[in-house]
C-alpha cells in the first residue's frame, strides 16, 4: 500500500503517519501522530492532524480506526484502501463501515469486490482501484548480478513480494532447490523483508544451495532487482497484494505466480504469466521449468504482462480513478468538496 501511495498521493494531499514514518524511500509524511499505547482508535481521539481536509484516505484496516473517532469523522469523506480481500475473520469491519454512507472501500479487483460484498459490504460503497504500476527501470543488469557475482549464462529468478505471512516467500527457495537438480545454473535473489522473514532465512539454510541465494534487503530497489531478473515468482498461499505483481508486469519480466482470484485477474494464465497452485512447490517448479525450457514463451508472456500493465494499471488512469472515488464521497457529505488528506 506504500507503493501504491507513493505513485497516486497528489501534490496538495497531506499524509500523515500514525505513530513512526514508514520506511519507504517515496513517501514523507507532512506530520507524525502520536499513537498512545499503540491505538490507532486513540490516535483519532486525541489529535489526527487532518487539519480541514474534507475526506481522509486511510491506508490500511489499522489507519482505518482512527477515522472512526468520532471527532474526525464528522462532516467528513471517508476512504479506505486494502491491498486485497480481507481474511474471512476481518470482513466484518469494513462490511460494517461501508454501511456509512460516508464511507468507501477501495480494493484492487473485482475479484476482491465480489468478496467484500458477498460478505455484506454495500455494493455501491466499494471500488475497484487498479493497483498503480511503477514505471521500470532500464535492463540494464550488470550492477546487481556483477555485484552477487551472477553470470550473463546464468538464471536469476526473484521473488520481490514483501515477505508477509501470505506471500508464500518460503517457497521460492524451495523451488529454487528442485530446479538446481536440473538446472545448475539457476540463482534466486529475495530483495526486501517482511514478517515472515524469518521463516524464510530458514527455509534457504534448509535446502543445501543457500550459496546460490541472495537475501539482499534493501540493498537494491525493487526497480534493479526486476531489470536483472530473468523470471519473477509470486508464490502466495493467499492474495495479499498485488504491487509487485504490477510492478514485474510493467518490467515485463516473464512472470509465474499461484493461481488466487485477483492474480488470475491482473495476469491471466497463459496470457500475461504461468499460473499454478498455491503451496504446492513441485507444481511451482514445473512452472518456472517451463519458462525456462522455452524462450519463446518466456518473450511472448513479458510482452503481454508489460502491455496489459500499460493498459490497466497507469499510473495516471489510476489517480483518475482515485479522484472520481473522492468526488464521490465527497458528493455524500452536505456542504463538502472534494479535496482530500491521505
Amino acid at each position: 500500500m506504500l507503493d501504491q501511495l507513493s505513485l497516486l498521493a497528489g501534490a496538495e494531499d497531506v499524509i500523515v503517519s500514525l505513530g513512526p514514518p514508514p520506511a519507504h524511500p517515496s513517501v514523507r509524511p507532512a506530520a507524525v501522530v502520536h499513537r498512545p499505547m499503540g491505538s490507532a482508535w486513540l490516535a483519532g481521539r486525541c489529535k489526527l492532524a487532518a487539519g480541514s481536509a474534507e475526506v481522509l484516505h486511510a491506508w490500511s484496516a489499522e489507519a482505518a480506526r482512527a477515522l472512526l473517532a468520532p471527532s474526525v469523522r464528522e462532516s467528513r469523506g471517508l476512504v479506505l484502501s486494502l491491498p486485497c480481500a480481507p481474511r474471512r475473520a476481518e470482513l466484518s469491519g469494513p462490511a460494517q463501515w461501508s454501511r456509512c454512507e460516508r464511507f468507501r472501500v477501495t480494493v484492487p479487483t473485482e475479484a476482491a469486490r465480489r468478496r467484500l460484498t458477498a460478505a455484506g459490504s454495500s455494493p455501491e460503497a466499494v471500488h475497484v482501484l487498479p493497483p498503480p504500476a511503477a514505471v521500470p527501470e532500464e535492463r540494464t543488469d550488470c550492477r546487481v548480478r556483477d555485484e552477487l557475482g551472477v553470470g550473463d549464462d546464468d538464471v536469476l529468478l526473484a521473488s520481490p513480494a514483501p515477505m508477509t505471512r501470505d506471500a508464500g516467500a518460503k517457497y521460492a527457495p524451495w523451488v529454487h532447490a528442485v530446479l538446481r537438480q536440473i538446472r545448475p545454473d539457476v540463482r534466486l535473489i529475495l530483495p526486501g523483508g517482511g514478517p515472515a522473514e524469518r521463516n524464510v532465512r530458514f527455509y534457504v539454510g534448509s535446502t543445501g544451495c543457500g550459496g546460490e541465494v541472495f537475501l539482499t534487503g534493501d540493498r537494491y530497489p525493487r526497480g534493479e532487482v526486476l531489470a536483472a531478473a530473468d523470471v519473477a515468482v509470486f508464490l502466495f498461499e493467499r492474495d495479499c497484494g498485488l504491487a509487485a505483481l504490477v510492478a514485474a508486469m510493467s518490467a515485463g519480466v516473464p512472470i509465474v505466480a499461484s493461481r488466487t482470484p485477483e492474480v488470475a485477474e491482473a495476469a491471466p494464465d497463459g496470457e500475461a504469466a504461468v499460473l499454478v497452485r498455491p503451496c504446492d512447490p513441485r507444481d511451482a517448479s514445473g512452472g518456472v521449468l517451463r519458462v525456462l525450457e522455452d524462450p519463446s514463451l518466456a518473450e511472448r508472456l513479458g510482452r503481454a504482462a508489460q502491455a496489459r500493465a500499460r493498459a490497466m494499471f497507469d499510473p495516471a488512469a489510476s489517480r483518475k480513478a482515485l479522484e472520481e472515488i473522492y468526488a464521490d464521497v465527497a458528493s455524500s457529505v452536505p456542504g463538502i468538496g472534494a479535496s482530500s488528506a491521505q
